[in-house]
């Protein structure tokens, strides 16, 4: 639509699949914001100047619904960017999700603690009680090490330590220092036991 004062009324709807960098070092307690970025393609500032109509021009028109993110917030920014050709208008808004960390607790976080709580009922066992204790210890280690692969292959690779790494490696360490507990514990009962038992007498010709 051309106006009588020479502005220009270009109305488009469409559908935009774009990227979004994540940082999952707070996984799975994190926030992450995504950028969209508008732009004229041919026409620098000279030609064309874009800004936005109002001063909250971006909104949902329903609530969004997102099975592992809630959207939190929406800001509009006007920027200027300088390219080789010119200066280019640039209009930016910034999607800021919050992840739905309800499902990471039930799936990781509450099994851990229960099988970290099942390796320490060892220690109510009494020290003589060494295969009893083995068997809970073992097993809560195995238990631990088949949750934290079947947790890390739903979650992307990356080469950074997660939040969720430092609590599952951190439980491991409470369950492999029971064990260690328990060696420790089983080689004092059997000096013990050592110490305690009667002498051979010598006989003397």
């Amino acid at each position: 639509m051309l106006y009588p004062n020479g502005t220009v009324w270009v109305n488009y709807r469409v559908r935009v699949k774009g990227p979004c960098i994540m940082d999952l070092s707070n996984f799975p307690m994190d926030v992450q914001t995504c950028n969209l970025i508008y732009e004229s393609f041919n026409y620098n500032n000279q030609e064309v100047r874009m800004r936005w109509i109002n001063s909250n021009p971006v909104y949902a028109v329903s609530e969004i619904l997102l099975p592992d993110f809630i959207l939190i917030n929406i800001t509009a920014t006007r920027r200027m960017e300088k390219y080789p050709a010119g200066m280019w208008d640039e209009l930016h808004v910034n999607l800021t999700f919050e992840r739905r960390c309800i499902w990471y607790f039930m799936q990781a976080y509450v099994p851990t603690y229960l099988t970290i709580f099942i390796s320490w009922v060892s220690f109510s066992l009494g020290p003589r009680a060494i295969p009893a204790r083995t068997m809970l210890g073992v097993n809560a280690l195995l238990a631990m090490i088949f949750q934290f692969g079947n947790i890390m292959r739903n979650l992307p690779r990356v080469s950074y330590i997660k939040a969720i790494d430092i609590w599952m490696l951190v439980s491991m360490t409470f369950i492999f220092s029971s064990l260690i507990e328990l060696a420790i514990i089983g080689s004092k009962v059997k000096d013990m036991e050592n110490s305690q038992r009667p002498k051979k007498p010598h006989c003397k010709n």
